[in-house]
């Protein structure tokens, strides 16, 4: 028997029937709930199954555990939520749609390294955290990229102009 099924007599007894909401009660979830949030939904799952066999069950052990492993990716879900939403407001937006169709190009040429998030998030067990900090690096090696792109017009107008 896996350790997860064995955890079912822990929290419950009999089977639950859980019955959906009307659309006009509260979520209770802490942030804006997306499709790849559902997917990872189960990250949190296999980690407290796999403490609570580690730790034979005692949660007094298991509860401090969990909570230090999973904090860190509790707060990157907040922060993808809130870009989510942001996304959302935006996503009609030229430099969004430029960016977008940016990651997706430099995905296709560098599909190792540079990873869309949403892609990444979605279709690995790579934890919250370490695909947001993937992220960052990304649109720091973008931003300088830009910035760099800026300059090098510039100067190329500046001498262009010093010619005349």
């Amino acid at each position: 028997m896996s350790c997860f099924k064995a955890t079912r007599g822990l929290f419950w007894d009999v089977l639950c029937n859980f019955v959906p909401r009307s659309d006009d009660e509260d979520d209770t979830r802490g942030g804006t709930q997306t499709p790849r949030d559902l997917s990872k939904g189960f990250e949190d799952c296999e980690i407290l199954s796999e403490l609570l066999c580690t730790y034979n069950y005692d949660l007094k052990k298991v509860l401090p555990e969990y909570t230090r492993r999973r904090q860190k990716d509790a707060e990157i879900i907040c922060d993808s939520a809130r870009a989510t939403f942001n996304v959302m407001k935006l996503h009609t937006s030229k430099k969004f749609l430029l960016r977008s169709q940016l990651d997706n190009l430099l995905n296709k040429m560098f599909p190792r390294s540079w990873i869309v998030l949403n892609t990444e998030v979605t279709f690995s067990k790579t934890p919250y955290s370490q695909c947001f900090a993937r992220k960052q690096k990304q649109d720091k090696i973008l931003s300088t990229m830009v910035w760099s792109a800026v300059i090098v017009g510039f100067c190329f107008a500046v001498s262009i102009f010093a010619r005349l």
